[in-house]
């Protein structure tokens, strides 16, 4: 039996290969304690597949460091009975099931943002993937966090100033302490990227978002070279509500792409 987990910024998706069983829900936090953790696993995961001596463990996740691999490892050891355990990037994730075994250039537009090129099998990085703090560029935390800098600025539209402070019931100095008093201000502050989707016809807007997207590819994919040669794939929330834009963007450029909402489904073909 092979368990698939794709763990995003903010959401997770998980799903057994050889049935039906799938689950969408909130992220594994890793500021979290380990049984926490546990408790999170324990109340998504099939009791049967805990019991399964033959267990195939896939686990895709963001922020993929050699703490986070020794936690994951420790976490599942303990939970199942003697699983096989292969841990991977969402980079991979998505690359996976874009392009299965074909070459193409791998995008993630969600809570954070990163590019890789795959050969088919393997990801080969475009640009060093520096976080949040100092980088995500067309990311939801990008949008989130220019569409706050013009309102703490007041170079807002008026009615949408109005608008935000109407539907969130903040001013700015309740959001800033919000915001400073938050362990993890990323997913908050990317939530804020529905709000600019609501309002994306509006000139000011739409201005924000395609900055942000555009500055994402030309400082990150479009660097590859002969990168016009590839096919793109973008995956992530961004990418699916945003895109008009991209589609906007890749004809101008002539290059073909696809864009996936969810890479679970198609990573699930990836293995049949």
């Amino acid at each position: 039996m092979r368990l698939v987990i794709e763990n995003g910024g903010t959401k997770s998706d998980w799903l057994i290969v050889e049935n039906d069983f799938s689950y969408s829900g909130s992220s594994i936090l890793f500021h979290l304690s380990d049984d926490d953790i546990v408790t999170q696993i324990k109340s998504i995961v099939p009791e049967y597949s805990l019991l399964d001596n033959n267990l195939i463990i896939d686990f895709y996740t963001a922020s993929l460091d050699d703490i986070i691999f020794s936690r994951i490892s420790s976490i599942f050891n303990k939970l199942f009975e003697s699983p096989s355990i292969n841990i991977y990037s969402d980079m991979l994730a998505a690359s996976r099931a874009l392009f299965k075994r074909e070459k193409g250039i791998s995008c993630i537009l969600g809570t954070g943002s990163n590019c890789a090129f795959y050969d088919g099998k393997s990801n080969h990085e475009i640009t060093f993937s520096s976080g949040y703090l100092f980088g995500d560029m067309g990311s939801a935390y990008d949008i989130g966090k220019q569409l706050l800098i013009h309102y703490f600025n007041n170079t807002l539209p008026s009615h949408i100033i109005q608008s935000l402070e109407t539907e969130f019931k903040f001013d700015k100095k309740l959001l800033l302490s919000n915001i400073y008093s938050l362990p993890n201000p990323k997913s908050y502050i990317a939530s804020f990227s529905q709000f600019t989707f609501n309002y994306k016809d509006d000139v000011f807007m739409d201005k924000i978002i395609i900055h942000s997207i555009i500055e994402f590819l030309n400082k990150n994919p479009f660097l590859f070279p002969n990168y016009k040669t590839y096919q793109f794939g973008f995956v992530g929330s961004v990418s699916f509500y945003f895109s008009d834009i991209i589609k906007s963007i890749m004809n101008k450029e002539n290059i073909k792409y696809q864009i996936l909402k969810k890479p679970i489904h198609k990573l699930k073909k990836y293995y049949l």
